[in-house]
């Protein structure tokens, strides 16, 4: 069916593996990733590129490595979860603009084996290099702006899910790392060894108490618990629906801008079936973990009709001081926020009712009522 009103355009000349270091771009490779001539452009540039993060790694290391590792992180850091596509990037931009808070950003999770001795001078003359836009939608891109740390894990360890936008529907090659309960005892030290020294180096260089989001973190509760007993998350849940749709178009968009060959998208929708269904069962049966006081949930169909009024509810819910400094900050985006332009899709009766039938119980589980009678559902 086509959808005329959905997003999708090139991400530039940058894909995520252009941070990579040599001996983790060796270790890629090793792993038989699929490539074809298609993406001649952006293979071409990764000599260079892991050259370059392998010197400026090795730099980084000696001048800052003493000081990052003797960092300590006093205040845990605050987790955003969410499925992918639930709200989770509105929501972490926000709290990303309280200035008692500090995020990775863009270039920081892109290259963060050097970003303490290379940012400065290296992201403004290379910002020209991208695009507008996201890909998958309307939100906007600068190398300051908030992103996913699993994608600075992802370089750092190569022990993370977003393998799968090289691996397409190769799911053996990255299935394990969403809850990690498969993974090996290594892979999972790697990964949260990542994570511990990202946090740190984050602290070292602004002094503040860290906001994360990548809806990966969602499987990994007990992890994240481990690393920072006190740690404050916010969950964002949104109609299972309009998640699906936006899902399935995220994932064909970052297999086609971060992929090495065409991509091999296999069957899409029941990849998104079954990781939607481990993602609600894994927090579901993990937020009981997390210590009185320092969860919040709120639904993203009421958060973005108001979220000067959720924001200020989640603050007190978790215990997060400084929401007047935030209110002043982002009053004067919520006009913004308003015209913001959301993916359309148009409706698929027999897909609505596939979804609903497959993922009835979180319908339920968020008060969520049957799609076969909705016109058009709207996915950001």
């Amino acid at each position: 069916m086509s959808e005329p009103s959905v997003k999708h355009s090139s991400q530039g000349a940058f894909f995520l593996w252009h941070g990579l270091t040599i001996s983790k771009a060796l270790k890629l490779f090793s792993m038989r990733p699929p490539i074809d001539f298609s993406r001649w452009y952006k293979l071409a540039l990764m000599p260079g590129t892991a050259l370059f993060s392998s010197v400026f790694a090795g730099i980084e290391s000696l001048r800052f490595g003493s000081r990052i590792r003797a960092t300590e992180v006093k205040d845990a850091p605050v987790f955003v979860l969410g499925f992918w596509r639930s709200g989770t990037t509105m929501l972490h931009n926000l709290l990303a603009s309280d200035p008692g808070l500090c995020y990775p950003n863009y270039y920081q999770c892109l290259y963060p084996h050097h970003f303490l001795s290379t940012e400065s001078w290296l992201a403004p003359p290379t910002a020209r290099f991208l695009p507008d836009t996201r890909p998958m939608d309307n939100l906007p891109v600068g190398w300051d702006m908030p992103q996913e740390d699993e994608i600075a894990l992802c370089v750092l360890s190569l022990a993370s899910c977003y393998l799968q936008v090289v691996f397409h529907d190769h799911v053996d090659k990255y299935q394990r790392f969403h809850n990690m309960a498969d993974c090996t005892d290594a892979e999972r030290k790697a990964w949260m060894d990542s994570l511990d020294y990202l946090i740190r180096k984050l602290t070292y260089k602004y002094q503040k108490r860290v906001v994360l989001k990548s809806p990966s973190h969602t499987f990994k509760i007990p992890y994240l618990l481990k690393l920072y007993p006190n740690a404050k998350f916010v969950y964002i849940y949104r109609n299972p629906y309009a998640v699906f749709k936006s899902a399935a178009h995220l994932r064909r968009t970052m297999y086609a801008e971060n992929g090495m060959c065409n991509p091999e998208y296999g069957d899409i929708d029941e990849r998104v079936f079954e990781l939607y269904e481990l993602c609600y069962r894994d927090y579901e049966r993990d937020k009981a973990m997390i210590p009185e006081g320092n969860l919040a949930e709120v639904r993203f169909e009421d958060f973005e009709q108001d979220p000067l009024s959720h924001l200020e509810q989640i603050y007190r819910e978790i215990g997060l001081g400084g929401f007047a400094a935030l209110r002043e900050k982002i009053a004067p985006q919520m006009a913004e926020l308003k015209r913001y332009k959301k993916n359309r899709f148009k409706p698929d009766p027999e897909r609505m009712e596939r979804v609903y039938k497959r993922l009835r119980e979180a319908f339920d589980r968020y008060g969520y009522p049957s799609p076969m009678d909705e016109t058009e559902i709207v996915a950001a």
